[in-house]
């Protein structure tokens, strides 16, 4: 275990670890499937969170850290809800699976993490999805951005045009709609080739 600043009660760490691997265990039943893990996400945020908050609490960074990297996973997925549900719900179910082996060699007085390249690997790998996740979110936001410049670009040239029939007769107007269009254009191919690049 950790060693502590301070003394911690060990019957409270006791109740604490005991706690955490009945909600764990509670939730748990919400990986079974797609539609079950739609569903049970939000309380597997909330068990995690609490897990989360009381590891600090205690001292256990590590398991603090790696509940942290799957709150902040869940949670950033239930707000963009782009991520392959499968992969996600197999990320979580290795992460429970390891806060569980975590919280019973604590409780068994071993270390926090007996595995250490496991633990590191699979922290790693939630990060890694949540800054995938970010960028992805980034990405999108610039694509709706441009879209909509194209679509305001496209509609100047449709008026434009209009001015460019041929019974206005004003030679000037013309010159000036053809100038207008033909920037138009070009702006509408600039965009359509940075959405294409991203």
């Amino acid at each position: 275990m950790t060693p502590h600043l301070y003394a911690v009660d060990s019957e409270i760490l006791r109740a604490f670890i005991e706690e955490s691997l009945e909600k764990i265990g509670a939730v748990q039943g919400g990986l079974q499937d797609k539609e079950r893990f739609a569903m049970a996400s939000g309380e597997i945020v909330r068990t995690v969170r609490n897990i989360k908050g009381n590891a600090a609490f205690f001292n256990l960074m590590k398991v603090q850290a790696l509940a942290h990297a799957l709150v902040e996973r869940l949670t950033m997925e239930s707000a963009s809800g782009t991520l392959a549900v499968e992969a996600l719900r197999a990320e979580t179910d290795r992460t429970l699976k390891l806060l569980i082996a975590m919280l019973e060699s604590l409780r068994d007085g071993g270390p926090e993490v007996v595995e250490e390249a496991a633990y590191f690997s699979l922290l790693e790998e939630l990060r890694a999805g949540r800054e995938a996740e970010e960028g992805a979110r980034v990405v999108w936001t610039r694509i709706e951005s441009d879209l909509q410049l194209l679509l305001d670009a496209a509609a100047r040239v449709v008026q434009v045009t209009a001015r460019l029939h041929p019974e206005t007769g004003d030679e000037a107007a013309v010159r000036s709609a053809k100038l207008a269009a033909s920037v138009d254009i070009h702006a509408l191919a600039e965009i359509s080739t940075r959405i294409v690049r991203m």
